[in-house]
């Protein structure tokens, strides 16, 4: 408690935080910083839990929850390629394209001797070119 009036009293004169610190080594006797990160990095506090197998647990629990999500995705992905359409082979696009080459032609050709017989059903005065 004495430290933090000490803090208190030296911003309250405007003195830098820094010099603050440095000034709190000489005032008290403090403790180290590597001995109090030994002891958090095996047990935290007074509840005693070890950080190493909270860690452990957090990491499997996160890698459980990746896991069910990849599956997942995966699931959605194999589903939506499975409703695609297989894709059509080299013979069975160059038959397409032939049958529609053909029936284009066939068209044509009835569509022409359809317009020479209208054609020649005119008289002769009305069929010639002018």
């Amino acid at each position: 408690m004495s430290i933090a009036q000490f803090i208190n009293q030296q911003r309250a004169n405007k003195w830098a935080l820094d010099a603050i610190f440095d000034s709190l080594s000489h005032k008290f006797d403090l403790r180290s910083a590597s001995e109090e990160d030994s002891s958090m990095s095996t047990t935290y506090g007074a509840l005693g839990v070890d950080l190493e197998k909270f860690k452990g647990e957090i990491l499997a629990a996160a890698k459980e929850i990746a896991a069910s999500h990849i599956k997942e995705v995966k699931e959605q992905y194999e589903a939506i390629i499975d409703k695609l359409p297989e894709p059509k082979s080299k013979e069975e696009e160059r038959s397409e394209r032939m049958e529609s080459i053909i029936i284009r032609r066939r068209v044509e050709t009835s569509l022409r001797e359809e317009a020479v017989k209208i054609w020649n059903r005119k008289p002769e005065e009305n069929a010639l070119k002018k």
